[in-house]
C-alpha cells in the first residue's frame, strides 16, 4: 500500500449493538512535507483486528479505554490514522460516553511484530517511568499490550503480535519539526513556522521538561542526541501566554548521567530534521536558567550550573555533520554563570 492510500473508511457496529467505531486516515500530522514510509500490513487487517479486540472484550484493549473514560459506557469509538513514521502508526481516538462527554487519547501502534514492537515497547516503559517525574510534560501511558495480527492467509506460524500502547493527550497537540536554525514548525498539511519568539519560549519549556526528567539520584535521564523534533508536541496555534510542549516520544532513558554530563548534553544539544539544524540552548542565558529553575528550584539549578563550568566541549562531544552548528561559548558560558550567581 502507498503511503498516504485510505485503508478501511465509515463505520461499523458489532453484533452487540454497544458500540460503534469509525475509521479515518486523514495523516494530518504527516505534512508538510511527507516522506514514504514503509508499511508491513494493510490497514484492513488492523482495523479488522482492533474490532476484534472490542468484540471480544481483549483485555489490553477494554483496560486501556476504561482507563481512558474513568469506566463510563463508550457508545462510539472514532480513530484516524493522523502521523507514522519508520517505527510506529498513531491513531487520534475519540471516545464518546452514553452521557454524551467526549474523551480524547491516541494509540500508538508498533508497524511490524519484530524490530518495531521490540523499540517501540522499550519507548512506551520510558514514557511510563518519565510521565512520573514530569506530569504533565510527558504523555501518561493509559495501557500498553499487543495487537493479534493474523495471517491472510490463516498460516498459524506467520501470525504477528504488534505492541501497542494508548496515551491520554488533549486534541490538536501538534509534533515539531525544525524548518531553519532558530526556527520550529508544525506538522501539518501547510508549511507553516513558528516565529523566533516563539520558537525560544518552546526551547526554553523543551529544556525544562528534559531537567524534569532527569533524576539525579539514580543518574538517568534523557539527552537531545537521542530525541528528534517530532518527540516533543505543543498546543496549535499556540496560546498566547503558555506556550509549553509535551515529550510524546522517547526512545531511551539513558543511566550513569552525571549531573555535568546531562548539563553538557543539555546546553549544546541540537535537534534537526532533514538539512536544518537548531541549538536546543535559549539564546538568551537567563533563560536557560529559568528553565532549569523551573524544573528544579534555584538551589539545584545553581549546582548543574557549577558542574557545566568544569566540562567544557570537547572534540568528540559533536557529531561531523553537526559542528557547524552555532552552539553557546565562553560568553555564553560566563554569562549563565553570572545569572546563576556563581
Amino acid at each position: 500500500m502507498k503511503p498516504g492510500s485510505p485503508g478501511k473508511s465509515g463505520s461499523s457496529r458489532f453484533s452487540n449493538g454497544m458500540i460503534r467505531v469509525k475509521w479515518s486516515t486523514s495523516l494530518m500530522y504527516a505534512g508538510p512535507y511527507p516522506a514514504p514510509a514503509k508499511r508491513f500490513f494493510k490497514f484492513e487487517t488492523l482495523q479488522n483486528a482492533v474490532e476484534k479486540c472490542l468484540q471480544e472484550k481483549d483485555r489490553f484493549f477494554w483496560s486501556g479505554l476504561n482507563t481512558l473514560s474513568n469506566n463510563l459506557p463508550i457508545t462510539s469509538l472514532q480513530c484516524d490514522l493522523i502521523y507514522e513514521d519508520a517505527l510506529r502508526l498513531v491513531y487520534s481516538l475519540t471516545l464518546a460516553t452514553q452521557s454524551r462527554k467526549l474523551v480524547y487519547a491516541r494509540l500508538v501502534i508498533a508497524k511490524n511484530h519484530e524490530e518495531c514492537s521490540a523499540l517501540l515497547e522499550k519507548e512506551c516503559t520510558a514514557l511510563t517511568i518519565l510521565a512520573e517525574r514530569c506530569p504533565g510534560g510527558v504523555a501518561p501511558v493509559a495501557a500498553r499490550g499487543v495487537i493479534f495480527l493474523p495471517d491472510r492467509h490463516m498460516r498459524r506460524e506467520v501470525s504477528r503480535e504488534v505492541f501497542a500502547y494508548f496515551i491520554k493527550v488533549p486534541p490538536g497537540l501538534t509534533p515539531l519539526y525544525v524548518a531553519s536554525a532558530t526556527q520550529f514548525a508544525p506538522h501539518g498539511p501547510k508549511p507553516a513556522r513558528y516565529s523566533v519568539k516563539d520558537t525560544e519560549v518552546l526551547k526554553k519549556s523543551i529544556v525544562r521538561v528534559l531537567a524534569k526528567c532527569y533524576e539525579e539520584k539514580s543518574g538517568s535521564g534523557i539527552v537531545p542526541a537521542d530525541l528528534c523534533p517530532e518527540c516533543f508536541a505543543v498546543q496549535h496555534p499556540l496560546p498566547a501566554n503558555n506556550a509549553s510542549s509535551v515529550l510524546l516520544q522517547c526512545p531511551r532513558v539513558r543511566k550513569r548521567l552525571a549531573p555535568g554530563y546531562f548539563m553538557h548534553a543539555l546546553m549544546f544539544g541540537i535537534l534537526g530534521t532533514g538539512k536544518h539544524r537548531m541549538a536546543l540552548a535559549p539564546v538568551n542565558p537567563e533563560a536557560f536558567f529559568d528553565a532549569l529553575t523551573g524544573a528544579v528550584g534555584a538551589e539545584k539549578a545553581r549546582e548543574w550550573c557549577r558542574s557545566l563550568a568544569h566540562r567544557r566541549p570537547g572534540r568528540d562531544d559533536l557529531s561531523p555533520g553537526e559542528a557547524a552548528v552555532e552552539l553557546p561559548g565562553k560568553d555564553y558560558l560566563d554569562a549563565l554563570s553570572a545569572v546563576a550567581g556563581l
